[in-house]
């Protein structure tokens, strides 16, 4: 195993989404611990998620790189057609290598 792979092991992903750039749509989810234990439902993610994203854009035009929460990371990835979104759980949602280890370009 690679030293990379192995770094990678190391962090918890919650949940993965892509979502469509203008639209919002999500086109992929892949959720991995049950949101519904937090009182969060998987259903409102991705429009929630679309609608920061749109705000920020319009409001500062500039774009958000991630979203943090005392025990969740949200990472956020662009491309010209998709947004990538990763929730980093609790055990290393304070590492601020995980974009290097994941999102990389």
């Amino acid at each position: 195993m690679t030293e990379q792979m192995a770094q990678l092991e190391e962090f918890v992903i919650d949940g993965i989404w892509i979502l469509k750039n203008h639209s919002g749509v999500c086109i992929f989810e892949e959720i991995y611990v049950d949101f519904k234990k937090e009182g969060i439902s998987k259903d409102l993610v991705s429009g929630l998620l679309s609608a920061i994203v749109s705000f920020i854009q319009d409001a500062f035009k500039d774009k958000l790189e991630y979203i943090m929460f005392s025990n969740r990371r949200i990472v956020l990835k662009y491309n010209p057609y998709v947004l990538f979104v990763v929730a980093l759980g609790a055990e290393k949602a304070q590492d601020p290598d995980f974009e290097a280890h994941v999102m990389h370009e």
